[in-house]
């Protein structure tokens, strides 16, 4: 996939709509060529609908593996979404809806209408089949709890309430999928705040690192941008590179081995070597990390030589948890 089109997809599909309607967030990813293409939803046809989107979108993206869709459901999807696909030069045809990022539907000779979905028969044809489809796929009892269950683990850890849990599934329905609702449900409760810390994922870690030690006043450029990603490769996660389709694991083990450690640090020298800023006197530090520092921590870096405390702050476990 080109890299416009991965930039593209992170900052209008995803950033854009990640606090409104789930099924906002939904359309806008199956509706961008970065999606159509990484899943090969481009190729299908209606004659020889390709299964991997529809699988991966009832899988990964809204009711999880164990949700009791069958094979049935995931043919007639991927019939639904073969129209789905990717502009490869300008058209002027009344009958193909296009948008500006390279999205295209083509009418399909087939259709899906009167057959049957998640035990409901579909009775739209083209783009408006495609988002009943969606309607019915978000209105399943599996996707509020699949949905808010991946978030509240996400923010909040692997060990989340089921008390909690049934009130952030509850809320997402009575919303019809209102994400800015089920976050401050979330973010309110108890379990957020007593959360332990978690290690931060070679992303955090980096993006944190350089926010921490960039003057303030300067905005990153595209070197600053192309060394963080350098680096966040080079602690393996490599940015929209994962072979599979969900993507890198948020759970401490998996950054958290030796090796890990060893690139971690690595990355830690790099940054504070390159550092021109005084970090011991910026707000960030004064007013959220010295506060958070252990006594142990704060010892070390009072006695540190003046050209090791920041790499010593970067080190620390209180920077490499959040």
């Amino acid at each position: 996939i080109i890299n416009w089109s991965l930039a593209d997809y992170s900052e209008n599909a995803i950033r854009a709509n990640a606090l409104g309607s789930f099924r906002q967030l939904l359309i806008a990813t199956m509706q961008h060529p970065a999606m159509l293409s990484y899943l090969d939803n481009s190729r299908s046809t209606s004659q020889q609908p390709n299964e991997n989107y529809a699988r991966e979108l009832l899988e990964l993206h809204t009711l999880g593996v164990d949700a009791g869709y069958s094979q049935q459901d995931v043919e007639t999807l991927a019939l639904v979404l073969a129209g789905l696909s990717i502009q490869q030069k300008p058209s002027t045809s009344p009958d193909l809806i296009t948008s500006n990022n390279g999205f295209i539907y083509k009418p399909q000779r087939k259709s899906a209408k009167g057959k049957i979905f998640l035990g409901k028969t579909l009775t739209s044809n083209g783009l408006d089949g495609v988002y009943e489809a969606v309607d019915l796929i978000v209105a399943q009892e599996q996707s509020a709890r699949f949905i808010t269950q991946r978030l509240a683990r996400h923010f909040v850890g692997e060990t989340v309430s089921s008390s909690l849990l049934d009130t952030l599934a509850d809320t997402f329905r009575a919303t019809n999928g209102d994400l800015r609702a089920v976050m401050h449900v979330l973010f309110s409760a108890p379990e957020a705040t007593r959360a332990p810390p978690r290690l931060k994922d070679p992303y955090r870690f980096v993006v944190s690192a350089m926010r921490l030690t960039l003057p303030m006043r300067e905005a990153p450029d595209a070197n600053t941008a192309k060394r963080s990603l350098r680096l966040i490769r080079a602690m393996g996660q490599s940015q929209f590179e994962h072979l599979t389709p969900d993507g890198y694991s948020l759970d401490n083990p998996a950054w958290a081995g030796s090796e890990a450690w060893m690139r971690r640090l690595d990355t830690a020298s790099n940054i504070a070597g390159h550092s021109q800023t005084d970090v011991f006197s910026s707000a960030a530090y004064t007013t959220w990390l010295h506060p958070a520092l252990s006594p142990v921590s704060a010892q070390m870096l009072q006695q540190a030589p003046e050209d090791e405390k920041l790499l010593l702050l970067l080190s620390s476990p209180e920077f490499n948890h959040y």
